[in-house]
Parts: structure tokens; sequence; C-alpha cells
């Protein structure tokens, strides 16, 4: 009989019939992990969300997950979905012919050019041009023009790794020369 007084009792810190939580911390929920407070009780903590490139995918998680390498987290970062490639096709696409076609005709202007310049080499016109910036200039261009093709069709680990060095060496040399003359 007691019991049921008690129950029927409005609870002093809540201001109804409902028990009181007994910890200081609402539950992580998925995407998040638990951060301690400092200087609190272990029970007591912060939700941190989880880093980039990882996951939890339950409530309360102490750690999270990280994703495999052909993966990575959704936006609220509690499941791990597959990367999409997306690139150039050189079946489907009409700009990767485009591109290729004007890549060949200005490395081949550009190489005919070098021509001209190697063949007029002991000319005053070429050797006032100062002739060997020019030919470095040349060179270094086409070889801008002709990385294009690194950029072209499906992705793989050695063209990923050539892309940035194969365009960025020739044209830091272009700039260069031409800052040069």
């Amino acid at each position: 009989m007691l019991a049921l007084a008690a129950l029927n009792e409005v609870h002093p810190i809540t201001g109804g019939q409902a028990v009181p939580r007994g910890q200081c911390s609402k539950e992580c929920l998925p995407g998040f992990r638990k951060s301690v407070r400092e200087g609190y009780h272990p029970c007591c903590y912060n939700c941190a969300p989880c880093s980039e490139g990882e996951i939890s995918n339950h409530s309360d998680s102490e750690l999270c997950k990280k994703c495999p390498e052909n993966e990575w987290p959704n936006k609220a970062k509690n499941i791990c979905i597959d990367k999409v490639n997306e690139y150039l096709s050189y079946k489907e696409d009409v700009l990767v012919l485009f591109f290729s076609i004007t890549s060949v005709i200005f490395a081949t202007t550009s190489l005919f050019i070098l021509g001209l310049f190697f063949w007029f080499r002991r000319t005053p016109i070429v050797k006032a041009n100062n002739r060997n910036l020019s030919f470095i200039l040349l060179f270094s261009l086409i070889l801008s023009f002709l990385s294009v093709f690194l950029f072209l069709g499906r992705p793989v680990n050695i063209t990923c790794m050539l892309q940035q060095v194969t365009f960025g060496i020739p044209f830091t040399i272009s700039v260069s020369s031409i800052l040069a003359k």
C-alpha cells in the first residue's frame, strides 16, 4: 500500500511522476562517439562527431571505425558507402574527343615551331630570342599538352600519381622560362 502511494506522488526534481535519469549525458547517436568531459565522472561525456573517413553505426559508441579504402562515410557518418568513380570515358564522351584533338593540334603546332626554331637556330632572330629558353619553353608546352591524355579514361593508380607530376612540372618550367625571358 505504501509503495502504491509513493508512485502517485509528484517527483520533486522532474515535477511529474517520471523518475529522473541516472546519468548526466544523453546517449550519442550513430555517427558520433563518446568524448569524456574533463573533470567529470566517466559517465558524463560529450558526443563528438566521427572524424573524416570514419563511422559509428550504433548509439553510445566509444570509438569510430574507419571505412575501407574503396568506401567513404555517408553524410550522417553511420554507414560506409561505395566510392563512385566519375571520369571522362573514351567510349561515351564527346568531350574526350574534343580534348584529344585539341591537345594533339596544340602539341603538333608546338612541335612544328620547335622544329622551325631548331632549323633556323643559327639565324640572328632565333639567337636574339634566347634560343635555349625558347627550346625549353616549347618542349615543356608539348609535354603539358600531351599530359591531357592522363586525365582521360578510367583512372588507375599510376595515372592518378602521374597526373599531378606530368602537368605540374612542365607547367612550372613553362612559366619559369617565360618569366626568365
